[in-house]
């Protein structure tokens, strides 16, 4: 834990006011146009749970390194229980932490506000990058938080399908969806300093919870022990496979919630790129259990050995499931079919897609992940 993060921790709940821009609302957001008065009426009815530091961030190595970022939950939910009342303090108490083996630190809100510290873990730090000055390493390490991010949500999915026996809609987030932070005012989660970007970065992380929050948008508490397990299929995750698989697991959630939005094209493409690259590692695997030579292998791998010709090669050999092995050349030929000739992916076709990249994943790449995309019309995954 950075020594930034660790003094708001030791922070008492009472605070000295500090200047910002309020976000209850998309018009407020939009504009921001919000004074102190309205935002501390807002903060009495418990709507306000994110603030802006307006005008410069202060300038230290800590802080320009930014310790981590936060982002909502969506669609809404509760995360531990229901608050009897909606108040700001019962909206915003942290109520679940975490802090992996491999250094990363995560809390969660009541209202599903995940906040998560990078800066213990040498893939996602960014305080070397920072202090050289370094552009394009800050920016990978963007990217890599992101992916962390998402790897969270896909891993939050499957916790949820393993120990509730429920689904939620897929959530990706995006670089221009989180809220940058340097300062985590655990335990409410208030107030944060933010990045110089647009207003609209924080509408986008702040509106979810915001604007559906009635007595009919929040249908699924997230228990303590699903975030548990999360957690530990996170850990697991990075620990084993480092940044890769944050950006695997990732891919898997953006190809669910590619099919979820109707995207076919899109969700097959990915989920298809995800089934092809763990063929071609089984397939790599088993030439090297042949006793092929490097020169061999790397022939077996040219343009000539095809996924066809690869799922038709391990199926003979047994080394894979018949059920595998008409899911892959289903899967192909409509990927072929959509890249060749342009012709449209069905919603049938998408959801095929994805859930053979999960069982690829699964029984090829030893990921723990279970993602399980909505149906139009649907009320369960």
């Amino acid at each position: 834990m950075s020594a930034a993060f660790a003094r708001t921790l030791a922070r008492p709940r009472e605070r000295e006011p500090r200047r910002g821009v309020a976000c209850p609302t998309v018009p407020a957001c939009a504009t921001g146009h919000v004074g102190v008065g309205a935002r501390e009426a807002i903060s009495r009815e418990g709507r306000l749970h994110l603030a802006v530091r307006s005008g410069p961030m202060p300038d230290s190595e800590e802080t320009r390194g930014y310790a981590g970022f936060a982002f909502l939950l969506h669609p809404p939910l509760w995360c531990g229980d229901e608050p009897a009342e909606r108040t700001k303090e019962a909206l915003t108490e942290s109520i679940w932490r975490s802090r992996l083996q491999i250094g990363l630190e995560i809390s969660v809100t009541r209202e599903g506000l995940v906040l998560i510290d990078f800066s213990g873990w040498h893939e996602t730090s960014k305080a070397e990058a920072v202090r050289d000055n370094d552009i394009d390493a800050i920016v990978e390490m963007d990217e890599r938080r992101v992916a962390v991010g998402n790897a969270f949500l896909a891993c939050l999915h499957t916790a949820l399908l393993a120990e509730q026996k429920m689904g939620h809609r897929a959530q990706v987030i995006t670089p221009a969806e989180v809220v940058h932070v340097t300062d985590i005012g655990l335990p409410d989660g208030t107030v944060f300093f933010f990045d110089e970007r647009p207003l609209t970065a924080l509408v986008s992380a702040a509106l979810g919870g915001a604007a559906l929050d009635d007595e009919k948008a929040r249908m699924l508490i997230v228990e303590r022990a699903t975030l548990d397990v999360a957690s530990g299929l996170l850990d697991e995750l990075l620990g084993s496979r480092a940044i890769d698989g944050a950006r695997t697991a990732a891919l898997l959630l953006r190809a669910a919630k590619a099919a979820e939005d109707e995207e076919y094209g899109l969700a097959l493409i990915i989920a298809w790129s995800l089934s092809e690259q763990m063929l071609n590692a089984h397939w790599v695997k088993y030439i090297e259990r042949q006793g092929a030579s490097k020169a061999r292998i790397k022939k077996l791998q040219e343009r000539d050995w095809t996924a066809g010709v690869v799922t038709e090669t391990l199926s003979i050999a047994k080394e894979l499931s018949d059920e595998l092995y008409t899911e892959l050349n289903a899967v192909r030929r409509a990927r072929n079919r959509w890249a060749h000739e342009l012709r449209p992916i069905a919603e049938d076709e998408a959801h095929r897609a994805v859930k053979l990249a999960g069982s690829m994943l699964t029984s090829v790449g030893g990921f723990s992940l279970a993602l399980r995309p909505w149906r139009r019309g649907s009320t369960t995954p």
